[in-house]
């Protein structure tokens, strides 16, 4: 879908973008492409709610979130993206060109800013700042215990668990920064302008390219983050002995 969405926006950007709103694959597009918006940020959300309840209350986990809450707050996200999708195609406008600023009224712009990104964007930030904040309260705990000091893979654990959380609000803040500026935008100024303007297009087609790298450093994130990456990783660095220090300086010494 994103693939598809930098496609559109390529057309818009070149000056060659001639389908109209009333077709089929217009309505089919629009509606599917900003309903994976809603439900790639409502369900970001509810990964950091959950990892929130896991490291603020590690004992009621099981308790707190029971397979009935667990079923309900997945299916948050599909709930609202098909709740809007059946608006979207109820108010959809087939006047313009096939572009969501046009065919949308205001309103309902507004309506997609304050449950995607009011709710999900900055739900999202507000719960992995407060998981780093707890994750190192926890770890201060823990040395100033006095019945022992904390091992190194301890430490090196949850270190590991902030770099992660950090790095995935960077990327989840540049993946989406300009979609939430081109969504706003869009909300505020009157179509015709949005549509004369010679920045917006390219704005919207940055955010698609941002959209996809999303897609592959959040992934690639956590992929790195788990246990069973790092043996697959010493293995690759096994077959290039120069990347250690001492094979560099083993091989250094062994020159004639």
């Amino acid at each position: 879908m994103a693939f598809l969405h930098v496609l559109r926006d390529m057309t818009v950007v070149t000056g060659y973008s001639g389908i109209l709103a009333n077709t089929a694959f217009c309505k089919f597009f629009m509606i599917a492409a900003i309903s994976e918006m809603q439900v790639d940020l409502l369900t970001l959300l509810v990964i950091a709610a959950d990892q929130y309840i896991l490291i603020a209350y590690p004992f009621r986990y099981h308790d707190l979130l029971t397979k009935p809450r667990v079923t309900f707050l997945a299916s948050v996200p599909l709930v609202i993206a098909l709740t809007n999708s059946v608006l979207m195609a109820a108010i959809w406008d087939d006047t313009y060109l096939c572009t969501f600023y046009q065919n949308l009224p205001q309103w309902f712009l507004w309506l997609l800013l304050c449950d995607a990104i009011g709710m999900a964007f900055v739900g999202t930030v507000t719960l992995q700042v407060l998981t780093i904040r707890i994750a190192r309260r926890h770890m201060l705990q823990l040395q100033a215990n006095g019945q022992g000091q904390v091992s190194a893979e301890t430490v090196r654990r949850h270190w590991r668990g902030v770099v992660t959380t950090l790095l995935i609000c960077a990327m989840t803040f540049f993946s989406w920064i300009l979609g939430i500026v081109t969504l706003l935008w869009s909300a505020i100024v009157e179509v015709v302008y949005v549509y004369n303007s010679k920045y917006f297009s390219h704005i919207s087609l940055c955010s698609s390219y941002f959209h996809i790298l999303r897609g592959i450093w959040v992934p690639l994130i956590y992929a790195m983050r788990t246990p069973e990456i790092r043996p697959v990783i010493m293995r690759i660095r096994k077959l290039f002995p120069a990347w250690k220090s001492n094979d560099v300086t083993a091989i250094r010494t062994s020159d004639p």
